[in-house]
């Protein structure tokens, strides 16, 4: 989705199968109605209506019916019994389908078939309102375990940094091939990665826990190997042992390294839709996608694979040791890391702040920058290094009218856009910045500033924070950590944004504060929100002192498309 595009246009159009089959039922008797009033055309009629050529057994037919060999009234009365057998069929088909319907399943009626053609794109909703994915080999990794998509990653890309090797999608297979000849093929079995292998040296059984392939299904494949996470049962390998198994298979082909292949973060790539359900399993109940087992790791090409899958430990989930260097894996995506051309002057991230009901509150519209001297850059640090130039005011502006067409296009939807105080502080930006904002058709956009800029304008900022609120737009403020409590009680404002990492748990005294705020927030009518919490254990302590609004990646993590973000979420914990 691209900025500007409207929510509400992704939604699917459904209906219920009992229409669906009212008007195919209608249509039905309405054609065998026709047929039965309908006039036997004659054969130059047919030729000019339907510009086909003739067949030996039309112009036999023909020639008897005109000779007077076959009787009118018979001719007639068995092509009507015909149509009418044929529709038969289709009623007592329709019948079934009345009789057991799908309790589960809700019928898309918008391009199914081709939805159904792209990975990851929902062909249709189940009643629970998840999103039905095709069953495809990338659309089952996508809702697998994190452990299997990071053993396929290693594996896979083992073989593609080979010369020639090349991979092909077909059903719910992936094939690895050597220009024509089968290497290798992927498959999945619940959380197990299957491997068939093309090889021909002998294997110790002993050493790799192999199986001897002989089903005709997989012709062409000898051995099958079950990979599994720190698993070292008798059908299970462990993933640091297919090194021995691919030198040999890199012997046996004369396979050669391209040097200039690099890794590709497959597992990164495949990111779970906690939203979603294959087909065929609506039926099924909603697996909760918080657990580690479904953890997402977005440095993945800098990530020990084998050391996590192999770890004797990894079964002890809750560890010190696995926990913190998950957090430094998370912590490390924070810096938004966008693979996109520097064409474009902003990247846009999505993200969404849940309430204690789970109601989305806001979107924050996020930014990576992209100079043309600097690169890729966070909006704050481009601030702070070019801290003299025009060009951060003409970016600001850039992104207010991106989010405003927003605002316009998803009316059910608020969003927040952080700008620049130098909007504020520079007269002639402030007049456009009033300007723009009366295009806002709705009162559904936030605009967030710095607290620590905001108390060094004084009453400047107060003037002009009062101007915002009168275009119908709220006034968020972020990193009141910073400046004094005065911003507080002086300065207009619907939201304040905590940042949690100055509110740990093992501090009493920033816990004590945090308390204070949060009060203070209520008894003034101004939304309190905690940003940061990783996980659903965090957001649990946060909201257990009245804070209102929750965001981050105990949430989800930004996505460049604002539909996942909406839709592609975890829940929050209820607290009382």
């Amino acid at each position: 989705m691209r900025m500007g595009d409207n929510v509400d246009e992704i939604k699917v159009e459904n209906i219920t199968k009992t229409d669906t089959l009212d008007t195919e039922i209608a249509n039905e008797v309405e054609t065998d109605s026709n047929i039965a009033t309908e006039e036997k055309p004659t054969n130059e009629e047919s030729v000019d209506s339907t510009n086909e050529p003739f067949n030996d057994t039309t112009l036999l037919e023909n020639d008897k019916y005109e000779a007077g060999q076959v009787d009118d009234k018979e001719l007639s009365k068995d092509i009507l019994q015909e149509d009418i057998d044929e529709v038969k069929k289709q009623l007592e088909s329709l019948l079934i389908q009345i009789q057991e319907p799908d309790p589960f399943r809700v019928i898309n009626t918008e391009n199914s078939q081709e939805l159904a053609d792209e990975v990851g794109v929902p062909i249709g909703m189940d009643v629970r309102g998840r999103e039905i994915l095709s069953n495809c080999f990338e659309n089952v990794l996508r809702m697998s375990k994190t452990q299997l998509k990071l053993a396929y990653s290693y594996i896979k890309n083992l073989f593609l940094e080979m010369k020639n090797v090349k991979q092909q999608f077909s059903g719910l297979v992936e094939i690895i091939k050597l220009d024509e000849k089968p290497l290798a093929q992927f498959e999945i079995d619940g959380d197990d990665l299957l491997l068939y292998l093309n090889i021909d040296t002998k294997l110790s059984s002993k050493q790799f826990n192999y199986t001897k392939v002989t089903d005709e299904a997989h012709n062409g494949f000898n051995i099958l190997l079950k990979i599994k996470k720190g698993c070292d049962e008798n059908e299970y390998m462990l993933i640091s042992k297919f090194d021995d198994v691919f030198e040999k298979i890199v012997k046996e082909n004369n396979l050669e390294k391209d040097e200039e292949a690099i890794f590709i973060p497959y597992a990164q790539r495949y990111q779970i839709n906690p939203n979603a359900v294959l087909e065929g399993n609506e039926a099924s109940e909603p697996v909760d996608y918080s657990l580690f087992d479904y953890d997402s790791v977005d440095n993945e090409a800098e990530f020990d694979i084998k050391a996590y899958l192999d770890s004797k430990h990894v079964e002890n989930l809750n560890t010190v040791e696995i926990e913190q260097e998950l957090d430094n894996v998370r912590q490390s995506a924070n810096n938004l890391k966008a693979a996109t051309s520097l064409t474009e002057p902003i990247v846009y991230f999505f993200d969404s702040a849940l309430d204690r009901a789970n109601e989305t509150k806001y979107v924050n519209v996020k930014q990576v920058l992209n100079d043309k001297f600097i690169g890729k850059i966070l909006p704050p640090m481009y601030e702070f290094i070019a801290s003299t130039s025009e060009r951060i005011e003409l970016l600001n502006f850039y992104a207010l009218d991106d989010t405003i067409a927003l605002c316009n296009d998803n009316e059910k939807l608020t969003f927040c856009l952080k700008l620049s105080c130098r909007l504020i502080s520079n007269k002639k930006s402030f007049k456009l910045l009033l300007k723009k904002l009366e295009q806002l058709q709705y009162p559904n956009l936030i605009l967030s500033f710095d607290a620590q800029n905001l108390e060094a304008l004084k009453k400047l900022a107060i003037d002009s924070l009062l101007e915002i609120r009168d275009k119908n737009c709220q006034i968020m403020i972020d990193g009141i950590e910073n400046s004094s409590l005065k911003v507080l009680t002086d300065f207009p404002i619907n939201y304040l944004r905590l940042d949690s990492r100055y509110y740990k748990e093992s501090n009493k005294n920033s816990i004590a504060l945090m308390e204070t705020i949060i009060n203070f927030c209520q008894f003034q009518g101004i939304t309190s929100i905690i940003s940061g919490p990783e996980t659903s254990k965090e957001a649990k302590f946060y909201l257990n002192y009245k804070v209102e609004v929750v965001e981050g990646f105990a949430i989800g993590e930004p996505k460049r498309i604002l539909y996942q973000a909406v839709k592609n979420i975890k829940k929050l914990p209820i607290v009382e």
